[in-house]
């Protein structure tokens, strides 16, 4: 017997159904992030009676989200909690962590771009402290691509790709240096490139 609750359409319930659904529906696009790697609801969360319950009673707001505590195990009421949206991206299990603070909360302290530096250290190798000094605006960091040091500027020209598309990609969209140059659009140019010199030829 289907449960009646009068809640469907509201933002609770539609928090239960996509927790649901990204951890036991193989076809939902996140899927593999949570189902995939074991993450389950608990069994008294089946129900979305029980789960709205816990929620009234633990702080649920309008504007919070679910946030487990431990990425790698489930949803149930020891593992989780209503947060912010800060609270929760600074939980996310692909941030790094550094003197038991995370690097998002420690470039806050320090009033830096967090992006900026989480992408020194992910794409470039570099630790915290050097990443830190050098120049907060990424136009002039050194990239090191085959083993020599560029900026943005010098590698766009290298590469041949546009520096004004890739600099908004990363300043305004947010994206990662690699990510950045990796799109499909630059990579058809850096495979074409010598067949187009060959034609100019």
């Amino acid at each position: 017997m289907r449960e009646s609750h009068g809640d469907k359409g509201t933002r609770l319930y539609t928090i239960w159904c996509n927790m649901k659904a990204r951890c036991q529906r193989e076809t939902h696009p996140q899927y593999k992030n949570y189902g995939g790697r074991g993450i389950e609801v608990c069994f008294d969360w089946q129900k979305y009676s029980k789960f709205k319950e816990w929620s009234l009673e633990n702080g649920y707001e309008e504007h919070l989200t679910i946030d487990r505590r431990n990425n790698n195990t489930g949803y149930r009421e020891q593992n989780c909690r209503w947060v912010d949206r800060k609270v929760q991206n600074n939980n996310k299990r692909n941030n790094i962590v550094i003197n038991e603070t995370t690097v998002t909360l420690k470039c806050e302290e320090l009033g830096v771009d967090s992006k900026l530096i989480l992408a020194r250290m992910r794409e470039q190798g570099m630790e915290f402290n050097q990443a830190i000094k050098l120049e907060q605006n990424f136009r002039h960091y050194k990239i090191l691509y085959e083993d020599n040091e560029y900026n943005l500027k010098e590698l766009c020209m290298k590469l041949g790709l546009n520096y004004d598309t890739v600099y908004k990609r990363i300043k305004k969209y947010g994206w990662t240096l690699q990510k950045s140059l990796d799109c499909k659009a630059c990579q058809w140019i850096l495979d074409n490139k010598g067949k187009q010199n060959d034609s100019i030829n």
